[in-house]
């Protein structure tokens, strides 16, 4: 279905309850956006030099653990 999923910090609980109903019985805790690619050519200038420049991100290893903290997860190791 070529969708991307974007998931995002810094949404506000209490207003993801009230604009979606979510009973006091259930808790938002993340956010996430899907939806399809657009072009970055149609953003603004700032936004688009940040879409398309590339990400550093820490390796897995570095804080998917198992058993005990700092011991990396077998299957991050792959």
């Amino acid at each position: 279905m070529d969708l991307y999923v974007h998931q995002m910090a810094g949404f506000s609980p209490d207003a993801a309850r009230q604009a979606y109903g979510i009973p006091e019985t259930a808790e938002a805790v993340t956010a996430v956006a899907v939806g399809y690619l657009g072009d970055p050519n149609l953003l603004p200038q700032d936004l688009r030099q940040r879409e398309l420049t590339p990400t550093m991100r820490k390796p897995i290893t570095d804080f998917a653990f198992e058993g005990e903290w700092g011991r990396t997860a077998n299957w991050a190791r792959e």
